[in-house]
Formats: C-alpha cells, sequence, structure tokens
C-alpha cells in the first residue's frame, strides 16, 4: 500500500530549505512493562502503551540483559512479545531469578 503525502499548506518558517520525500524511518519510544510471565522465547506482559502486533522492541531485563522482540498477539492491555533470539539457560535462570533478589 503506498502512502500519499500530507498536504500541509502552513507557512515555511524553516531556516533551512525543505527537501519533500516519501520514505520509511522508525522511532523509538520508551513504553513501560510489567512482564507477567516468561520463557525462553518470549514474555507475556502488562504494556503502558498498546503496540500493534508485530511492532519490534527492545525489553530490558535483569542483569543488564536486553532483548529484541516482536508483539505477536494482545488482548486488553495484556500483550505476548517473542524473543528475536530466545534465551540461553543462563540468561532465562537471571530473568527467573531477578524479581526473588530483589523481594529479599
Amino acid at each position: 500500500m503506498a502512502t500519499q503525502p500530507i498536504e500541509d499548506n502552513r507557512p515555511d518558517v524553516r531556516k533551512s530549505t525543505r527537501h519533500s520525500l516519501n520514505i520509511k524511518g522508525s522511532a523509538r519510544i520508551a513504553v513501560g512493562i510489567d512482564i507477567i510471565d516468561a520463557s525462553a522465547t518470549g514474555v507475556k506482559a502488562r504494556l503502558s502503551v498498546p503496540l500493534p502486533i508485530g511492532t519490534l522492541i527492545n525489553i530490558g531485563l535483569p542483569g543488564n540483559n536486553k532483548r529484541h522482540a516482536r508483539v505477536v498477539w494482545s488482548e486488553g492491555d495484556i500483550t505476548g512479545c517473542e524473543f528475536v533470539q530466545p534465551l540461553d539457560s543462563y540468561d532465562l535462570v537471571t530473568l527467573l531469578e531477578g524479581p526473588k533478589a530483589q523481594n529479599d
């Protein structure tokens, strides 16, 4: 599906020349996440902002571990995310023991 240019009739007050484009970009946003359950292949979580299925996100996990994941399902405020690369056994144990260490 091709995108159509957006009409912009506002006066141009920029100090530099504007160049018309029609290309894809990306944006990074901060999204709060409460992990409900986890496996080596993904997490079920409550996100602070609903995200469409297929959205790629970067999830911060215990042990200063970060994982790229894709939103694969969503029901209300609960979302299922699949890790792009599954957790190895060490990272899974660190994730599962993380909340216990915080509660001690």
